[in-house]
């Protein structure tokens, strides 16, 4: 690591000048080999002539790709390779506009003879970083590096090959006058900016300059919750290390409590501030994953089938579980050649951490397998079956195909109609062939017909091979908020009925979800209209309510999003303090489950452990029969809260008491919900002429024509305020089809918000509701309309009941 360079070995680097004795520059031999963490990106090292460092003159340099290995052959008699090492122009990461900044970060890594012998970590406010590296005896040397967003460069600067004896050594180049501290010297602080809470951590400070002292302030403030702000007045006593450069180094202890805070670090020399930054951390508890047995919590990270470094770190969050893709067109991008080096990587990564592997098996075809047939059949089953066969041992379960509906009404079907189910029916064919004892997981949906589609595998006999049926519940709402026809337990119940309408009873896993932020519109977007400490508290009670129920939940881009690169650093705070209290979690134990106030507690090996929270304002409780009880908030701090009136909010509280307690739960005020008004009667609003319509005792009937989309019932104008969040409902009994209940600006005809309405219709009157943030608008109208987008037909359902309200 660079703090762990020793100031006699930076004065025997910095003594030299890095050109003079330098015999073999880099930039005169070929790569050996290059490899590209992507097998479709080129990462073939490009010279850049007349390249300018701030603060010296310009020189040739060497463009690196990070996520590549490069490959060089040592010359002969060369005992060192040094040089500068020099973090990309492109660290800035492209946002949407009115999101904060991002940045890339990137690791390094120098290895002789496939041994690393020294590691660099940089991000956007690195300064240039001289190195040297000894390479006596070896014959290869391998730059590999990795980066948490594609297309991050590196530069090589005055690189070269030395008969000179050097020691693996860095040190960083600074301008006159300037100052930097390196306060994040592990990968997880740089990397990730995630603290252990009381965690010891050495810091250097460096100047160039004539200086004895440096001065390091750092101060932490807690983005949520009380505690106090933390900081800290360092006096770091500075050494020449070599002309003109001073260093040192001290220690500081990161705050006790727990949670996301807000860090500022400034460096005095001579009463000069020489360096400054600002930046988010979050603070969070540790699980030691190897030592955990049972814990339903994973992370879906790994999507691309080859390693990323947020793969190498998604022990992060203290999930067991991780989701990894195996690709098909990766693994045999030539017809007949397995290439597993790539997979191999993710899933060995995720065994190092302690954690089990969910894989998935195809989503993408090579494109020599062309379109489905009967060759194309043999080939992805003889892929499985070589998939399952090499990685036996490694991966726990697998999950057979990802979001199957999604690519069968796309393009696949085109070409074979029953594609998608032999598909899957050969997938897990072939790993039971391979491995009688495997676990399959199937068949996760993307579509909002998802529970239509279901219906369709299991009608095929699909559900009698699985030993898990999984759903993707994503959702734009609270998790116990209608999206639509069902909430996230709604949606676990529903699938569980239709399972058990065929004679079975096999577990569900939700395994993938999630609430992507991000701007409104922007691809893959669910909940553009929520900050990241509210993802916090939905990521938090999902999993709550998850394991009340036994089903493992898997958290989708857990550390980021493309549209939202930010760390969401209160979340894996949250999510940690969670995993940390609930791993080897038993015996769920329902105190309260809504429609306003939720209690779960569950017996563990260190005690019981509770979770309240409420979805309205106001509510109130008392728990009593809990010996020891103590509470502790959403991030693991402690709560002084008297067990006989404890206040409740969005926000889970947890409660802690002796092995064994069964608690006991009193709701003193279940809170304040919303108020619903009536809507204009369904006979004012618009209808199509195309659809016939009877009244009802309560509402209307409707049949329509075949059609894939048209507006049934069309409302007049609503009055709404602006930047003000809305629910709307209707009682619906779907007979046939399927509809979308939409909102728009009634002048722009902008849309505010959708909720689709599909399932396996079975004569019951079903809630449905709309969330919709009214943004810039004053009106707005209500659309029901029919949403037969893959097989044009009709629609014939019965509607009553319209109401609005604002968000509770």
């Amino acid at each position: 690591m660079l703090r762990r360079i020793s100031l006699p070995a930076t004065l025997l680097l910095l003594s030299y000048p890095l050109v003079v004795q330098a015999t073999t520059p880099l930039e005169t031999l070929a790569p050996e080999s290059v490899r590209a963490r992507d097998p479709n990106q080129q990462a073939t090292p490009q010279i850049v002539r007349n390249f300018v460092l701030p603060g010296s003159s310009a020189g040739t340099a060497i463009r690196f790709l990070a996520q590549s290995e490069v490959t060089y052959a040592i010359p002969q008699g060369e005992a060192s390779f040094f040089g500068l090492l020099v973090f990309g122009e492109y660290g800035r990461l492209p946002v949407p506009q009115g999101q904060p900044a991002a940045f890339n970060r990137i690791r390094v890594r120098f290895l002789v003879n496939g041994k690393q012998t020294l590691e660099a970590l940089m991000d956007h406010t690195t300064p240039a970083i001289e190195f040297s590296v000894p390479t006596a005896g070896g014959t290869k040397l391998a730059i590999v590096s990795d980066a948490q967003f594609s297309g991050a460069p590196f530069y090589l600067l005055q690189a070269a090959f030395s008969e000179a004896k050097r020691p693996a050594m860095s040190s960083y180049r600074l301008r006159p006058g300037e100052g930097y501290v390196e306060f994040l010297p592990l990968p997880r602080h740089l990397l990730f900016h995630v603290f252990r809470p009381s965690e010891p951590v050495p810091i250097s400070a460096y100047f160039s300059g004539d200086a004895t002292h440096a001065n390091v302030a750092i101060r932490i403030q807690p983005e949520q919750g009380s505690a106090a702000v933390s900081s800290q007045a360092l006096d770091v006593p500075l050494r020449l290390a070599a002309p003109g450069v001073a260093s040192g180094t001290t220690n500081w202890s990161a705050p006790s409590w727990r949670g996301p805070a807000q860090v500022e670090i400034e460096e005095r020399v001579a009463g000069r501030t020489v360096f400054r930054r600002s930046l988010r951390v979050a603070i969070a508890p540790d699980v030691d994953l190897s030592r955990t047995i049972k814990n339903n919590f994973g992370v879906h990270i790994s999507t691309s089938g080859f390693l990323w470094l947020a793969d190498e770190y998604a022990s992060l969050w203290g999930a067991k579980w991780g989701r990894v893709y195996v690709r098909w067109s990766i693994v045999e991008r030539n017809q007949g050649e397995y290439d597993f080096s790539r997979i191999d990587a993710v899933v060995d990564a995720y065994r190092r951490q302690g954690m089990r592997v969910l894989c998935v098996l195809g989503e993408t075809s090579p494109v020599w397998a062309g379109a489905p047939s009967p060759e194309f059949y043999t080939s992805w089953k003889r892929f499985v079956a070589e998939t399952v066969r090499h990685l036996h041992g490694k991966v726990d379960h697998w999950d057979v195909f990802n979001e199957i509906d999604v690519k069968y009404y796309s393009a696949m079907n085109q070409a074979d109609q029953q594609s998608d189910l032999k598909l899957l029916d050969s997938a897990m064919d072939a790993v039971k062939a391979v491995d009688p004892t495997s676990k399959l997981v199937c068949c996760s949906t993307g579509t909002y017909a998802w529970l239509l589609y279901d219906k369709r595998l299991i009608d095929a006999g699909l559900l009698g091979k699985l030993d898990y049926v999984s759903l993707h519940p994503y959702q734009g709402t609270p998790p116990e908020e209608k999206d639509g026809v069902f909430d996230y337990s709604g949606r676990i119940d529903a699938l569980a009925n239709l399972i058990a309408l065929y004679g079975r009873n096999n577990p569900i896993w939700s395994t993938e979800a999630n609430w992507i932020m991000g701007p409104r519109g922007g691809p893959s977007i669910n909940a553009p209209g929520i900050d990241e400490h509210t993802q916090a508290e939905f990521v938090v009670r999902v999993n709550l309510l998850s394991l009340a129920r036994n089903v493992p939940y898997f958290l989708h881009a857990p550390f980021y999003h493309g549209q939202r690169p930010q760390l969401h650093l209160d979340t894996l705070s949250a999510y940690a303090n969670m995993a940390s209290l609930l791993s080897e979690a038993r015996v769920a134990m329902k105190l309260a489950s809504g429609p306003n106030v939720y209690a779960l507690a569950w017996d563990t090996p260190q005690g019981t452990v509770g979770a309240l929270w409420s979805v309205v304002a106001g509510a109130r409780v008392r728990i009593s029969r809990t010996a020891g009880i103590r509470f502790i908030d959403l991030y693991g701090n402690r709560l002084a809260v008297d067990p006989d009136s404890v206040p409740l909010s969005s926000e889970p509280v947890y409660f802690e008491g002796e092995r064994g307690t069964r608690p006991s739960l009193a709701i003193l005020d279940p809170g304040s919900g919303p108020a619903w008004q009536p809507l204009p009667t369904l006979e004012t609003w618009g209808r199509s002429s195309a659809s016939t319509y009877a009244t009802t005792g309560t509402g209307v009937h409707v049949k329509s024509a075949v059609t894939q989309y048209a507006g049934q019932l069309v409302s007049q104008p609503l009055h709404v305020a602006k930047e003000t969040c809305y629910v709307a409902s209707l009682d619906v009994r779907l007979r046939a089809g399927s509809l979308m209940l939409a909102v728009v600006d009634s002048k722009t005809h902008e849309n505010l918000g959708k909720a689709d309405i599909a399932y396996v219709p079975d004569d019951q009157v079903r809630r449905v509701e709309l969330r919709f943030f009214s943004g810039s608008s004053i009106a707005a109208q209500l659309i029901l309309q029919d949403e037969n987008a893959y097989v044009p037909t009709f629609s014939e359902f019965e509607v009553s009941r319209p109401q609005i309200a604002q968000c509770r």
